[in-house]
């Protein structure tokens, strides 16, 4: 099975993106963090904690989210389907937003 998870922000908006995407302000990123577990937990819920093969995260921009909510995504993920040793875990990036 492949999850995907869409993360809503960029640091600005591409006249050519037909994706959902803003700029982060307030508390969007709490909110996103409640809406992306109630999510979570109810696919997982709904399909008895499945095994996942692959897991992508798109966007937006999902490497502006700060480490500590990335942690807390892959460890709610892990809570409610089976991350496999050797699981794909792919997220795209824009290079101006990665720290190496």
């Amino acid at each position: 099975m492949l999850l995907y998870l869409h993360v809503p922000f960029c640091r600005a908006k591409c006249a050519y993106c037909a994706f959902y995407s803003k700029i982060p302000e307030g508390d969007d990123l709490a909110l996103f963090e409640r809406a992306a577990l109630a999510e979570i937990e109810s696919l997982g819920r709904r399909h008895g904690r499945p095994r996942l093969d692959t897991v992508y995260v798109g966007g937006g921009t999902p490497t502006l989210l700060p480490a500590w909510l990335w942690e807390w995504l892959v460890a709610a993920i892990g809570r409610h389907f089976e991350l496999p040793r050797g699981i794909e875990f792919t997220t795209e990036a824009n290079p101006d937003s990665v720290d190496v």
